[in-house]
């Protein structure tokens, strides 16, 4: 039995709206969406991926953002030109942060609620960073550290759950494993199910079976290492 010996089948974003126009019965075989088509289910279909990145942590689209820090200052914008450090805005920063000293050696971080750290005072204290806060913010996030570096040569590796990239072309690649193309698909469908005139009943079917798909998907992007928990004892200081 001869076998492709290939794993980097995907699809485009146009493939994807094709795809999704079928299973609403939109399209029918041999048919082509036309230019308005392709806009309008190319809008939905960056609405729908940009909700996903609140259901949780994909683990392709976790990345390290290194921030230089620097003698006496302790809030750092991240975002787009202009900003302390240019990046894509992180929905998240993750425990998994650390701070490297000037000796090379790994400082780990505990992150703080808002309201944790708003109540912690002086701000500016100098010494070794311990804590950090984040806030994700519209256009650029913010991170607040405690304390700040006396001397320079710090650097935060903030590791981040950055946002999906976005659909621009229809020749462009999916920013998903080829193991999420079933989720775009039916999920797309769902989506335009009532602007295609999809019958409630056949809806009903579309949306079971996208969150289906979704589902599975996200509880597969899970890291495999396992989880320990310890008890919190900052509110006994």
């Amino acid at each position: 039995m001869a076998v492709s010996g290939t794993t980097t089948f995907t699809l485009t974003r146009d493939e994807i709206l094709d795809a999704s126009a079928r299973v609403t019965g939109y399209l029918a075989a041999g048919e082509v969406l036309s230019a308005e088509d392709k806009t309008n289910r190319s809008q939905a279909l960056n609405i729908m991926v940009k909700n996903w990145a609140r259901k949780g942590l994909a683990l392709w689209v976790t990345t390290t953002v290194e921030i230089p820090l620097t003698v006496g200052v302790y809030e750092y914008t991240i975002g787009p030109s202009g900003s302390d450090v240019t990046a894509d805005r992180p929905l998240k920063i993750l425990d998994s942060s650390f701070v490297r000293d000037p000796d090379g050696n790994d400082i780990s971080l505990r992150q703080l609620a808002r309201s944790d750290y708003n109540i912690r005072s002086p701000k500016g204290q100098a010494g070794v960073p311990v804590d950090f806060y984040y806030d994700p913010g519209r256009d650029y996030g913010t991170l607040y550290l405690l304390n700040v570096p006396a001397t320079a040569g710090y650097v935060f590796h903030a590791e981040t759950q950055r946002q999906f990239f976005d659909m621009v072309a229809g020749s462009d690649n999916f920013d998903f494993p080829a193991e999420w193309l079933l989720p775009l698909k039916w999920g797309l469908a769902a989506e335009m199910g009532l602007e295609d005139g999809v019958e409630l009943d056949k809806l009903d079917y579309i949306e079971r079976k996208s969150q289906a798909h979704l589902e599975a998907c996200f509880d597969f992007s899970v890291e495999e290492a396992s989880t320990y928990f310890t008890v919190d004892t900052q509110g006994m200081r």
